[in-house]
């Protein structure tokens, strides 16, 4: 008898237990380094919220009591407020990843939103965990242009050593030419390969020094004239190669047909003595302005 009597007189009543666990509760509640919000059901707004809500928010706790969610800046509208809402009642639960959020002072963050509804002395409360997302979006974020500029990076060095395995191959080809014909064949078909989707040609000064031939070409046909003077091309005149963007504003006269896109001459040039011009149509130059020249630089 004394040892059940002992038990009797340990066991902790009901409304201790009750306090404790409200006790506990409320502890982590303003611990919580989550912003927590708690709305009533019915009306839909908040009764409580913890410290960490009013430090992300940087409204007092004045100003955040009696609020609808939509009225805080946490949902875009009173629309957007009863869609998540009529979600909640009819799944008991909601998530959103990532959520805009505007705080007082007007910076934004990005939030991960859960809900979830339960009752509570006798009438339904729906509980708020707002968890402030912005430093690993921004770092996600960091990531993705360090990833997509290394990705760039990459592509451009692709693209470069597979211009240079194409000279590499022409240079070995115009090694063992015996004419200046075959070397006009053998850059043909490589020009085609080194500047794809561009036409293009090269031309030579002829033995008067007065005017140039066309000698090889890629794409559907030949850009240039096949003979035309030195005069025909502002590059050669200038001495520097020479980007047109806008060939409404092009100067060179060595064209068969009306260009309607951007266009790049460069003068071949070997120690001080023109030699010839590579032309190049469509060249998809830098921007900057309409024509550029070596002499811009």
């Amino acid at each position: 008898m004394t040892d059940k009597t002992n038990k009797l007189t340990k066991r902790v009543p009901p409304q201790e237990k009750l306090q404790a666990s409200e006790l506990r509760y409320r502890r982590l509640f303003e611990a919580a380094r989550d912003g927590i919000l708690i709305l009533d059901a019915a009306s839909r707004k908040i009764t409580d919220v913890n410290p960490y809500m009013v430090e992300l928010l940087g409204f007092s706790p004045a100003e955040l009591l009696g609020k609808e969610l939509w009225e805080i800046g946490l949902l875009q509208d009173v629309q957007a407020s009863q869609d998540a809402f009529r979600e909640l009642e009819q799944k008991g639960y909601i998530r959103y990843e990532d959520l805009p959020l505007s705080t007082k002072e007007g910076r934004r963050r990005e939030v991960e939103f859960v809900s979830n509804v339960y009752a509570e002395d006798g009438h339904q409360v729906i509980q708020c965990n707002i968890r402030d997302i912005t430093e690993r979006k921004r770092a996600e974020e960091s990531a993705r242009k360090a990833h997509d500029e290394l990705t760039a990076v990459v592509t451009e060095l692709q693209r470069r050593d597979g211009e240079m395995r194409l000279l590499n191959r022409m240079n070995d080809l115009l090694q063992i030419c015996n004419t200046q014909e075959e070397a006009y064949k053998v850059i043909a078909p490589l020009g085609g390969e080194l500047f794809p989707g561009q036409r293009g040609c090269i031309a030579v000064v002829r033995a008067s020094g007065q005017h140039l031939e066309t000698v090889a070409h890629w794409g559907d046909e030949a850009p240039v004239e096949p003979i035309f003077s030195l005069g025909d091309c502002w590059a050669l005149r200038r001495g520097s190669f020479q980007e047109v963007i806008d060939p409404e504003v092009g100067l060179c006269r060595h064209f068969i047909s009306r260009i309607e896109t951007d266009y790049l001459c460069v003068p071949l040039i070997v120690q001080g003595e023109v030699l010839g011009l590579l032309c190049l149509v469509g060249s998809t130059p830098p921007p900057g302005g309409n024509i550029r020249s070596a002499g811009d630089n």
